[in-house]
């Protein structure tokens, strides 16, 4: 890591991310950036990056910066070329500086931290008559850049994403060893009887099952639970969409993702080989206290396949202490692995449903007069379901009350108008 200042932040109010990512697509995006990013989200770290040349995001960058806990620069040949990269960074150094700011680490790919200007000459002639804004680049790098991050130059880019996510996830800790005020409406009892479920303490091996209908916020709460408790355990692994990503690869891509996970390897040396790579995270599984989360099962073979069976009460590979979390809609996938302990994460109540659209749509303000009637007809449409919630709150953002009311008639009419 490069040595001068670095930067501190109090993280006191909610956040959606805990990383926001500024790269130039052109740079970086189809290489070090991508692999950073899945190697972070891997990870539970919750990562927001925009990509101008695709629409997978309504969020603007500006306002995923405002709801991040961290920033990560990464700092290319022709980053300070980009006007887009630039307002992004401005947008980073204004959040940094203010009560509840967010921390930055900048990183220097193949790139001296003394040359990150390089650019701004030709910025001076193309905004001769907004000197101001130029000046308000020069000066978001000039103090970025010369903050603690890190320098890729004679490193091995796997050794140095592992370094990150690492240092990342220890940074994130402290956050979720004292509490955060981001969580999704109506989990925080979720969370509290999870935690009371998974009893740490014990030396047994247990297995906790979550289940609820599609959207109802199975991973957001694992999540959560992940992120409070991971600490604890020797290694930990959250495997998102099990159901999809077996779909679209196979078992031995699922398996390589938690050995990669358990052992925040990069996965050289790994063997293309269903039995080695079998036999390699069985070992994994045996020699350490782990904590592991299989998002949206859909097959008891699944688990099977990627932790072992259960045989006469007792976990073929898991090893004392461990802890084994599974999301589904199918209840009975846990009648072996997590009948005992099971959470049914139910619709959310009338009150908790119109405090979660108000979080969404008015950013936790006070839902104004005008919009009062109107938001309590959504709630009801809704019907409970904090994705349904969130996207309207999302689509609703900013929109005035007429249009509240537009939306609501097209709702009532084809209730799969957005993808609700």
């Amino acid at each position: 890591m490069t040595t001068e200042t670095s930067s501190t932040s109090s993280v006191s109010s909610p956040r959606k991310h805990d990383v926001f990512l500024s790269f130039r697509v052109e740079d970086t995006g189809s290489g070090l950036t991508n692999y950073l990013y899945n190697a972070l989200e891997e990870k539970g770290i919750t990562t927001f990056r925009y990509d101008h040349r695709k629409t997978n995001t309504s969020l603007s960058p500006f306002q995923a910066i405002e709801e991040s806990r961290f920033a990560i620069v990464v700092f290319s040949n022709n980053y300070a070329s980009s006007t887009r990269c630039l307002d992004e960074l401005a947008m980073i150094f204004e959040c940094m500086n203010k009560p509840a700011g967010l921390t930055i680490y900048p990183v220097f790919y193949h790139v001296n931290p003394t040359h990150v200007e390089e650019h701004f000459a030709e910025h001076e002639q193309g905004f001769r008559d907004n000197m101001e804004k130029v000046d308000r680049w020069r000066e978001a790098l000039t103090r970025v850049a010369n903050l603690t991050g890190w320098d890729l130059r004679n490193r091995h880019e796997t050794d140095f994403i592992k370094e990150i996510v690492i240092d990342i996830f220890e940074k994130l800790k402290q956050t979720f060893i004292f509490g955060d005020n981001g969580l999704l409406v109506g989990t925080v009892s979720h969370v509290d009887e999870l935690e009371s479920l998974l009893d740490i303490e014990s030396k047994d091996v247990r297995t906790i099952g979550i289940w609820g209908v599609k959207g109802i916020g199975k991973t957001s709460l694992a999540r959560e639970v992940f992120k409070r408790v991971s600490h604890k355990f020797q290694a930990s692994a959250f495997l998102f969409n099990i159901r999809i990503e077996f779909e679209t690869h196979s078992m031995l891509h699922l398996q390589k993702l938690l050995y990669q996970n358990l052992l925040l390897n990069n996965g050289q040396g790994i063997v293309n080989d269903y039995m080695v790579i079998n036999n390699e995270l069985r070992q994994t599984l045996r020699s350490k206290r782990v904590l592991i989360v299989l998002d949206d099962v859909d097959s008891l073979k699944r688990i099977e396949d990627l932790v072992g069976e259960w045989k006469k009460q007792h976990h073929s590979w898991l090893s004392p202490g461990s802890r084994l979390i599974v999301t589904t809609r199918k209840k009975h996938l846990l009648r072996r692995y997590g009948e005992k302990y099971t959470h049914e994460v139910e619709k959310l109540t009338d009150d908790e449903a119109l405090q979660l659209l108000r979080q969404e749509a008015f950013d936790g303000n006070p839902i104004p007069d005008e919009y009062k009637e109107v938001s309590n007809s959504m709630v009801k449409i809704a019907n409970g379901h904090p994705l349904t919630l969130k996207e309207l709150g999302s689509l609703l953002y900013g929109r005035i009350v007429d249009e509240w009311w537009e939306v609501l008639d097209k709702l009532k009419e084809n209730p799969n108008k957005y993808k609700l």
